[in-house]
């Protein structure tokens, strides 16, 4: 779980810094590159109880969001440290965040190929 509450942390915060760098170098077409679907997706399966708050709002203010994730991080650190062992939901809720991490990362790979072939 701690890995992935890292994992759902880090892409909140490189989202932002892509968007920002798209804008600054003027790349064609930002919104084929800047898919905000994979992001809803980890957020979701991050803090699902927050999934209407994630639908009705755009990409740019899921920073509102960090500080949730980072104490969920902080919370299974020490369970960590503790030698606490998670639980079956901790275990399906931490595959589901990978799993949407990794389809992120499969569509920016497919965004940043079709974008060097054009």
């Amino acid at each position: 779980m701690a890995w992935a509450y890292f994992e759902a942390y880090t892409a909140v915060v490189i989202s932002g810094f892509v968007q920002l760098k798209v804008l600054q170098i003027g790349v064609d077409k930002p919104d084929e590159l800047l898919d905000s679907s994979s992001l809803k997706n980890i957020l979701k399966a991050t803090l699902p109880h927050h999934t209407k708050w994630i639908d009705e709002h755009e990409p740019q203010s899921y920073y509102y969001l960090l500080d949730e994730v980072e104490r969920y991080l902080l919370i299974e650190l020490r369970k960590l440290l503790e030698g606490k062992e998670g639980d079956q939901a901790a275990t399906e809720k931490a595959r589901l965040i990978t799993d949407a991490l990794r389809e992120s990362k499969k569509k920016q790979a497919e965004n940043v190929a079709q974008e060097v072939q054009s």
